[in-house]
């Protein structure tokens, strides 16, 4: 399965300084060559 991250996704993991568990948990239970980011997301980041 693939994986399209949303930018609140995104900066949830990249900028928070403590960012919520359960997104950090789901992202590390999906390998990574199945995250993807749209040109959208990598815009707004």
């Amino acid at each position: 399965m693939i994986y399209l991250l949303d930018t609140n996704v995104v900066a949830e993991i990249t900028t928070r300084p403590k960012p919520a568990p359960a997104v950090i948990a789901r992202a590390r239970s999906v390998p990574a060559p199945a995250l993807y980011l749209s040109v959208i997301t990598i815009a707004e980041i």
